[in-house]
């Protein structure tokens, strides 16, 4: 089973100690290395922080788009870095502030402004996915109705693509629950079985009618939870099916 990750740490090139500011708190200035940085260590910057990000050759020319997804989405990151700040390594490992969700996100190909809409994504990631990946399914529903689809209108096809990703997780979680359901039924079958076994012994009576109230309190448990995953994976595959059918409306009407 695949699972998204709390990031607690960024590994950045060595010359990002080149823009450390403050001596008491040392910290990366994003406006000095965004002053003086070249785009290529800009690039490799933003990189770091989002790697399913693939910058075309055209994008990694374009300073305006590279100065777009620096300002919006890499700078309050880097300020928020703590570290030792080790001038003896070939790279920084910076730690965050505190720790960060990183869901697993498909790659994203950008190659002008119009391929990356920084506000969008982040809405995106705050209200709809982070929920998500967390699995708060009904959550991620209700706060994308009120704060994403009112602004947006509607999920694009790499967005869908990402809860894609959390389907996955979820139908994979399922199928390991029923594993564990599955394993119940088989312990109190065997339970039973030796249970009937000719000339058993009172204690011996005893001890597999414990055995069997434990394995049947712990089938329900289970039970619940394979109840709970089931009613999860059904409510994604509705979520998903609906925003593609909103999608493909969009695709054929752009005006409403």
């Amino acid at each position: 089973m695949s699972y998204a990750q709390v990031q607690s740490y960024v590994f950045l090139p060595k010359y990002i100690l080149d823009y450390v500011v403050g001596d008491d708190k040392p910290r990366i200035d994003p406006d000095l290395f965004i002053t003086k940085a070249n785009p290529s260590q800009i690039v490799e910057v933003i990189v770091a922080f989002y790697p399913h990000l693939q910058l075309t050759e055209n994008a990694c020319h374009d300073h305006e788009l590279l100065l777009k997804i620096f300002i919006e989405m890499v700078a309050p990151c880097l300020s928020n870095l703590v570290s030792s700040f080790d001038r003896e390594k070939n790279y920084v490992q910076a730690l965050f502030e505190a720790p960060i969700y990183t869901p697993s996100q498909s790659t994203r190909w950008v190659n002008s402004a119009a391929d990356i809409d920084t506000k969008r994504i982040g809405d995106f990631e705050a209200y709809v996915l982070q929920n998500f990946k967390n699995g708060n399914y009904r959550l991620a529903a209700k706060q994308s109705n009120l704060q994403f689809l009112r602004k947006y209108k509607f999920l694009k096809k790499e967005e869908i693509e990402e809860i894609m990703h959390v389907e996955t997780e979820a139908n994979e979680a399922l199928h390991e629950i029923l594993h564990l359901v599955q394993d119940s039924h088989e312990l109190i079958e065997s339970i039973q079985l030796r249970l009937h076994q000719p000339k058993l012994s009172q204690i011996e009576c005893e001890d597999f009618e414990e055995h069997l109230r434990s394995a049947n309190t712990s089938l329900k448990s289970r039970q619940v939870m394979f109840n709970t995953a089931v009613q999860n994976v059904g409510f994604i595959n509705a979520f998903i099916k609906h925003h593609k059918d909103i999608l493909v409306k969009h695709q054929l009407n752009p005006s409403t």
